[in-house]
């Protein structure tokens, strides 16, 4: 068996495309998507404290000339509880939706990988994936 140094050179080449051609089609726009949702979310989040705030304030009012000042406390400790379900609520979908795109990415490079390098078994694929996608995200 002969070192075939222009099949090295076309298989580095083609490599480096495939790299490019994922990172331009899928890192950056997920990257985009995934910033664009987390800028929809939190500002959802913003405008339905702020609403919660508002709603809060005018029982608190209404509720102070008419009961003690505990009432206004008591609104208070529930608008926190509600943004702080919001906020998780907003951190499981977060996650999810991460989970998601980390299969998503990891089939990708599998697929390419299997192409670039031949058949893996699932251990060395799964292996190779999650190498490939901590580099990316660091």
């Amino acid at each position: 068996m002969d070192i075939q140094i222009p099949q090295i050179i076309f298989q580095t080449i083609n490599f480096s495309v495939v790299v490019g051609a994922l990172t331009y089609l899928l890192y950056k726009p997920v990257g985009k998507m995934l910033e664009s949702r987390s800028k929809r979310i939190e500002e959802s989040q913003q405008a339905a404290t702020e609403i919660q705030a508002q709603e809060i304030i005018a029982k608190a009012h209404l509720s102070a000339k008419k009961e003690a000042e505990g009432e206004l406390a008591t609104l208070m400790k529930k608008a926190e509880k509600q943004v702080e379900k919001l906020k998780a609520d907003w951190q499981v979908e977060r996650k999810k939706q991460e989970t998601e795109l980390r299969k998503s990415f990891t089939e990708s490079v599998i697929l390419v990988t299997e192409k670039i390098i031949g058949k893996l078994d699932a251990k060395t694929k799964t292996k190779i994936a999650n190498q490939d996608i901590e580099a990316l995200l660091k």
